[in-house]
């Protein structure tokens, strides 16, 4: 009898471990569509299966990692890297995706929160890409929820020198010297000392030019950078990925803390 009862409670016990996991699961996911990865096509995008069957690619929500298959590029440094990783944090758990305002972006690809359950607990690997230097923040509005993570997770690879931060640690160049070496530093990380000549504006970003060279920041973005004067005379050290455009080269900053120095 006494047997029976320790069977019978050890069996209730682990009966309510599971529910309480399964309801602490259920509030604090609701949202949460579980998927099968069947490919991994580069740092941020993947293909999946989703319940239903049908058959999705996936864009990973408020990141960008370097590209694997850039038209003009081939692999970008760091690409086959980031790659690998993703799909490492893809094998640690089920994966389920979260979507936010925007389902879809231009090209018809999902746009999603990437949740792995692990052994470990949750995580959301788009987070988690991020701190280990393999990724950089894209935010791009209605689609933000989770902004305060990856910021978090910035501020982490900046300080520890993760990934691309470390890579580019040891690459410090002027705008002139980033025009004399573009052939061979497009699509590469780097830190670009930079003293803004002139402001320019478009119709979705602002332009600091420093002779052929340009930082760009995209007006959905300027509110993040509005502590800074970043007018006529300002010089900065910022790190970030070099790339041709129509009037010379540029870098996207997405967030200030890409700004490593800054004096006006």
């Amino acid at each position: 009898m006494a047997y029976k009862n320790f069977i019978k409670g050890v069996v209730l016990f682990l009966f309510f471990v599971l529910f309480k996991s399964v309801i602490l699961f259920a509030d604090t996911s609701p949202n949460l569509i579980p998927v099968t990865v069947l490919n991994v096509i580069d740092g941020d995008t993947i293909t999946v299966s989703l319940p239903s069957g049908k058959v999705e690619r996936v864009r990973y929500l408020l990141i960008d990692t370097p590209e694997l298959h850039h038209p003009f590029h081939g692999k970008e440094e760091f690409s086959e890297r980031a790659c690998r990783l993703n799909g490492q944090l893809l094998e640690l758990g089920d994966i389920l995706l979260e979507f936010d305002v925007e389902k879809r972006d231009r090209y018809g690809r999902l746009l999603a929160y990437v949740w792995c359950h692990s052994s470990k607990g949750m995580f959301l690997i788009n987070e988690e890409l991020v701190r280990r230097g393999a990724a950089m923040p894209l935010i791009i509005p209605p689609n933000k929820k989770y902004t305060h993570c990856i910021q978090r997770a910035l501020a982490h690879a900046r300080r520890e020198k993760a990934g691309l931060w470390g890579q580019a640690s040891n690459r410090l160049f002027t705008s002139k010297e980033i025009w004399t070496f573009l052939p061979f530093l497009k699509g590469n990380f780097i830190f670009a000392s930079v003293t803004v000549d002139s402001m320019q504006s478009t119709p979705s970003k602002i332009l600091l030019k420093d002779g052929a060279f340009f930082l760009v920041i995209y007006k959905s973005d300027i509110h993040k950078f509005r502590h800074l004067n970043l007018g006529k005379g300002a010089n900065l050290t910022v790190m970030g990925k070099v790339e041709t455009s129509y009037s010379g080269s540029e870098m996207i900053i997405s967030d200030p803390l890409q700004i490593i120095k800054f004096n006006f």
